[in-house]
């Protein structure tokens, strides 16, 4: 019985010094501002944590958040679109809750032009390989022409009117 007993004391002992491990190791939190050189929140950063699956992205008034970090000497990535990435080496102790303010430089030079390029209906259909008239609606637009007069004027249709105006017509 007394084997017993030792056994049940270095069990209560050894899992008492195992909480007193976990508790002393409390996660941590990184926290903080990214602005531009004029002082400016910027919204949409990328703010990670190398080497980890941890991170956020700068909120609209430029603020960012990223909890349940452990312990440690970490290094931060903070990059976004027209600015320059910086890269800043930061410790985290346990349970501490570290704010940063983070201020980016324009980056201009890697910003290229943006061609956009767009066609309307009719140009895409008169670029097709096949015999076909279009007619640009628009010079009609406050004319008092019938659809069958316009329609008569283009090659390749012919209205027949039976009767007079108002009449019924065909097309051929």
């Amino acid at each position: 019985m007394s084997r017993f007993l030792k056994i049940l004391l270095v069990t209560i002992i050894i899992g008492s010094t195992v909480k007193k491990v976990h508790a002393q190791q409390k996660d941590s939190s990184v926290f903080g501002t990214v602005l531009d050189h004029k002082k400016q929140p910027i919204t949409d950063i990328s703010i990670v944590i190398k080497d980890t699956n941890k991170g956020a992205y700068s909120s609209k008034n430029g603020t960012f958040t990223i909890n349940k970090i452990s312990p440690g000497t970490y290094t931060l990535i903070v990059s976004g679109i027209g600015f320059k990435e910086i890269r800043k080496e930061i410790l985290v102790a346990s349970g501490q809750n570290l704010s940063l303010v983070l201020t980016l430089e324009e980056d201009l030079t890697t910003m290229d032009e943006v061609l956009i390029k767009g066609k309307s209906v009719t140009s895409k259909v008169e670029e097709k390989s096949f015999t076909i008239n279009s007619i640009e609606t628009e010079n009609f637009k406050n004319n008092t022409t019938d659809v069958n007069q316009i329609l008569n004027q283009t090659s390749g249709i012919r209205v027949r009117e039976s009767g007079g105006l108002g009449a019924s017509y065909e097309f051929s």
